[in-house]
């Protein structure tokens, strides 16, 4: 998420690299999303600058919107973007890997064909791959 003045905000990707200077609005320390955004520029000998925290995506995105840094937002739960922000994809783009399991005599349990059925329909409407568990795995 970009500030609608920032010179990035009019592209359609942009390489992580490319914000490797700006002062960063992210999730409060701890977080699954801060620490990827640190973990991500450390591994590549960069230090990132965080300015703001929020623990909820609508003060990330007021933050935004206000010029205060840019921000990584994930599309699921993230709402309604504001006018003064623009949503920019990062090259290469970020994945979500999501897991079920169960017991193996639990596999039939209409909770959990429901949940797995829906889980697989949202994936291939995406386009997304959905694997399996061989009968040897679960």
């Amino acid at each position: 998420a970009l500030p609608i003045g920032h010179r990035f905000a009019g592209r359609r990707s942009l390489q992580l690299s490319d914000l490797a200077d700006e002062s960063w609005v992210t999730w409060p320390s701890g977080t699954i999303c801060h620490e990827w955004l640190l973990h991500t520029y450390r591994s590549e000998g960069i230090e990132p600058k965080i300015a703001h925290t929020a623990a909820e995506h609508a003060t990330q995105l007021a933050f935004v919107g206000a010029e205060l840094g840019p921000a990584i937002i994930p599309r699921l739960g993230r709402g309604v973007v504001p006018v003064d922000v623009r949503i920019v994809r990062i090259e290469p783009t970020m994945r979500r890997h999501v897991f079920m399991a169960w017991r193996t005599n639990g596999a039939q349990r209409p909770n959990i064909v429901a949940v797995r059925e829906a889980l697989v329909g949202v994936a291939s409407k995406v386009g997304r791959t959905v694997r399996t568990p061989s009968s040897s795995a679960r």
